[in-house]
């Protein structure tokens, strides 16, 4: 994926640079696949998602969540129940898109142990080293002042 990625951006470069359009061009990268809150670097995750919560997305075929992020930002409140409707219209669209394109799809773990997962600490890190899980901070931290 990131060596896609890579070429991607390569070719876009270069596109740019061929236009000769360079120098009055800002390319904006961002992803919507949330940061790693799993693993500790220096102590702490490397990355947070807040005010959003969670890090990179898992597999969890028809185990659906629905948010209203207009309104909802943080994902609290989990809207799949009262719109059943919505989801399923939802659901096919994506089943539909991913025949559409062909689209290369992940596998099940066959060593996957389901009574081992817990959806329910979703979006709690859980630090390698330490083992205890940490909630991620919704505040950004202010680099403490030289003296």
């Amino acid at each position: 994926m990131i060596e896609s990625m890579d070429e991607a951006v390569g070719t876009l470069l270069d596109a740019v640079d061929r236009l000769g359009i360079a120098d009055h061009t800002i390319i904006i990268f961002f992803s919507d696949n949330g940061g790693n809150i799993y693993n500790e670097v220096d102590g702490t995750t490397p990355t947070s998602n807040a005010p959003l919560r969670g890090g990179k997305a898992k597999m969890e075929p028809h185990r659906w969540k629905l948010y209203n992020l207009k309104d909802d930002l943080s994902e609290k409140n989990d809207l799949a129940k009262q719109e059943p409707e919505r989801v399923e219209e939802l659901d096919q669209l994506i089943e539909r898109f991913l025949a559409d394109t062909r689209a290369v799809t992940p596998i099940p773990n066959p060593n996957f142990k389901a009574s081992a997962y817990h959806p329910e600490l979703e979006g709690v890190a859980k630090l390698k080293s330490t083992g205890s899980p940490k909630a991620i901070s919704k505040k950004a931290t202010k680099p403490k002042p030289k003296p």
